[in-house]
């Protein structure tokens, strides 16, 4: 029987993944290194995702589990997990080398902090988005498997875990597979996007539909010098505009149909009371 001591910094990587056939094997491939692979598949995919993750065996583990949420599929993972360290990876990023390095070497030393942050170097038409505010890209992955993400519709993260640690090396995210599934993904993020916003409390109106959009590629192409990635930059940009639009379009719909939901409940007349008695 394993001591404590041999088991306490056993890491188990996880992926999260539907319909994702085109990444899956070079992602588990990438990471074969950790003491468990958990796969956790939504059993409503349609491509060969499963079948490519089972025939790995060994340390590879496949787990299937509906899609109920971003936040609440990685939670459920990190439930399922054998391990009491997490390393979190999208189907579409690649560590780098240096950053397997890094967490081996954390585990063996023992990690002092509870959750630590990676570099994340993005990928966009065979060309790495190097400005735009891409150098600033920072994600939580590797944490205690204590920790959960918070419950939000889109842009999930790691609650506490502070201060956080840093990884060397980088994930490499190939976010661009082609046209169809990135243009729906936009389209998923903007819905959901609209959705948390609402659930937050924000509003939306002609400056937030018009004037956040071009800010932000002012910023991201301009400011933060985007043009220097060339095409694949101006279009990121561009794309990115667009998605911040369709957000606060979404947003601005769900708050016009509250508004006609509550003007049509207040519209309604009530039953008539009618009293009940007996005749004198």
């Amino acid at each position: 029987m394993a001591s404590r001591s041999s088991t306490q910094n056993l890491l188990t990587a996880i992926i999260i993944a539907k319909n994702e056939e085109v990444h899956i094997a070079d992602a588990i491939r990438s990471l074969l290194w950790a003491h468990e692979v958990l796969v956790v598949v939504d059993p409503s995919s349609t491509d060969r995702t499963r079948e490519l993750a089972e025939s790995f065996g060994g340390n590879v583990r496949v787990a299937l589990h509906p899609f109920d949420g971003y936040a609440s599929q990685r939670n459920w993972s990190i439930e399922a997990a054998s391990h009491p360290w997490i390393f979190m990876v999208d189907a579409d990023e690649r560590p780098s080398p240096e950053l397997v390095e890094s967490l081996q070497r954390l585990l063996r030393q023992g990690p002092k902090r509870d959750a630590y942050q990676v570099y994340r170097r993005n990928f966009m038409l065979g060309r790495e988005l190097k400005y735009g505010g891409q150098a600033n890209d920072r994600v939580v992955r590797f944490f205690r498997r204590e920790l959960r993400y918070d419950v939000r519709l889109v842009h999930e993260e790691i609650r506490g875990g502070k201060p956080l640690g840093h990884l060397d090396g980088y994930l490499a995210h190939f976010t661009f597979r082609d046209w169809t599934h990135y243009l729906d993904k936009m389209h998923r993020y903007a819905v959901l996007g609209g959705q948390q916003a609402l659930l937050s409390g924000a509003k939306a109106g002609p400056v937030s539909l018009f004037l956040r959009p071009l800010a932000r590629f002012i910023k991201q192409f301009l400011w933060r010098m985007g043009f220097l990635d060339g095409m694949p930059g101006a279009l990121y940009a561009v794309l990115a505009s667009a998605s911040v639009f369709l957000k606060y379009a979404v947003l601005w719909d769900l708050q016009r149909q509250k508004r006609s939901a509550r003007s049509s409940a207040a519209s309604t007349p009530s039953s008539p009371c009618l009293a009940q008695g007996n005749p004198a």
